[in-house]
C-alpha cells in the first residue's frame, strides 16, 4: 500500500508516489470498447516489469480501477490479483 496518484495528461500519465513525481510519461492507448488499456513503459532497467503492460480497466464515477497482467502474455479477465498470479490491481479516485 502506498500514496499513488496518476496524472493522466491526453494519451499518457505520470505517476506521483508518496508525493514524489517521476519525470517520465508513461504512454497509455484505450480500447473502450473491449474496456482493455496497454501500458508502454520504455525506460524501466533489465529484469523489471518494462515493455509493454496489458490490463482492463472499469470506470464506476470517479473510481477508477485497473487489473494489469505483469507477464505481458494477455489480458486479466477480471479485476482480481491472487499471490502468485503476477498481476496487480490499482483503485482510484478522481480528485
Amino acid at each position: 500500500m502506498a500514496d499513488m496518484e496518476w496524472i493522466v495528461d491526453g494519451d499518457h500519465y505520470t505517476i506521483r508516489l508518496d508525493g514524489v513525481s517521476h519525470v517520465d510519461p508513461y504512454v497509455i492507448k484505450l480500447d473502450a470498447g473491449r474496456k482493455r488499456i496497454d501500458v508502454f513503459h520504455h525506460d524501466t532497467p533489465p529484469g523489471t516489469y518494462g515493455g509493454k503492460l496489458k490490463g482492463i480497466y472499469e470506470v464506476d464515477g470517479d473510481e477508477l480501477s485497473v487489473c494489469y497482467d505483469l507477464t505481458e502474455q494477455g489480458y486479466p479477465t477480471s479485476f482480481d490479483a491472487p499471490r502468485g498470479s503476477r498481476r496487480v490491481v490499482y483503485k482510484f479516485r478522481r480528485e
